[in-house]
């Protein structure tokens, strides 16, 4: 066991940093590692002068990189928890309106058979 755990130390600690970032000369153990770091960091980012900032907040316009951090960010976002609600009421108002207009409709339809009774 003591073997194992002095073998995975010792590999961890040896491994090559063989991937380096253009922008920021960061070393990187693997390729996928660098995918992530140029996507995520945004000293590299901005220095590229592209931004890969494609999720963007329905409230406030804020910008991330990742639909996580965009998740997170929105769960605590009081701009769109506003937005959110003013769209629900909106929707539950035209919903009320139109069983109103129903019911004008049946109550108009009734008073002209009604007429034609009497």
């Amino acid at each position: 066991m003591i073997f194992i755990k002095l073998y995975l130390k010792t590999s961890f600690h040896t491994r090559k940093m063989s991937f380096e970032c253009k922008y920021c000369n960061k070393k990187l153990s693997s390729q996928s590692s660098l995918n992530v770091h140029l996507k995520r960091a945004k000293y590299c980012i901005n220095k590229r002068s592209e931004k890969n900032t494609n999720f963007q907040c329905n409230g406030c316009d804020k910008k991330y990189t990742s639909k996580q951090n965009l998740n997170i960010h929105m769960e605590n976002c009081v701009m769109y928890q506003i937005k959110l609600t003013k769209e629900n009421y909106i929707k539950e108002i035209n919903i009320l309106n139109n069983k109103l207009e129903e019911k004008d409709i049946q109550l108009d339809n009734e008073i002209d058979i009604n007429r034609f009774k009497k």
